[in-house]
């Protein structure tokens, strides 16, 4: 996923025109209307694939679960994630989870302050490095959630129990993980 072209077609349209007045007719991207789940689980994706998939128009997209890597934390560029978070591309996301993030506490600052916390219910950020918190625990729109899930991020017992405080249900399981993963053979 490092190098390889995700969404790409078979043929490639440079552009369409209109035969009436020859103007030029804009090509839209990949759209589907009753996609309610995606998960995408792929060790080690580039940032330009993961700007496509958070570019796609997926109006009905409820869960979406992003795996950076299985084998090593990577870092994402947070720019790659701003279709998803502006809330245009999945306009009903209730279910958002990213997993095994390098600057998780980057992303959940980006999370935190963009539109999609609006229609949230669930924030899974896990199997990354949370670092202290500080973006989740300062930002009083976390209390919205239903559920907070900050597992295996390597927090101390003093800042699990700061989570704890929090409005929402916050799940900190076992902070340290030895998981076994078959996509590591």
């Amino acid at each position: 996923m490092l190098e390889e072209d995700i969404l790409k077609p078979e043929r490639k349209i440079l552009q369409v025109r209109n035969s009436q007045n020859n103007s030029i007719i804009p090509i839209k991207p990949l759209k589907h209307e009753n996609l309610k789940t995606l998960i995408v689980d792929a060790d080690g994706i580039s940032d330009s694939n993961i700007a496509k998939i958070c570019n796609l128009n997926l109006p009905s997209l409820e869960y979406f679960e992003l795996w950076l890597s299985r084998s090593d934390l990577s870092n994402i560029n947070i720019d790659s994630l701003a279709p998803m978070l502006s809330g245009e591309s999945f306009p009903n996301l209730v279910y958002l989870a990213v997993r095994q993030c390098g600057n998780m506490s980057e992303v959940a600052q980006a999370i935190v302050n963009s539109p999609i916390m609006g229609n949230l219910k669930v924030l899974e950020l896990t199997d990354g490095n949370i670092g202290n918190g500080n973006a989740l625990l300062k930002s009083p729109i976390i209390n919205r959630l239903h559920t907070l899930n900050i597992s295996r991020n390597r927090l101390p017992k003093n800042i699990i129990e700061q989570f704890s405080e929090l409005k929402c249900r916050v799940i900190a399981d076992s902070q340290f993980s030895d998981r076994y993963y078959s996509v590591w053979e």
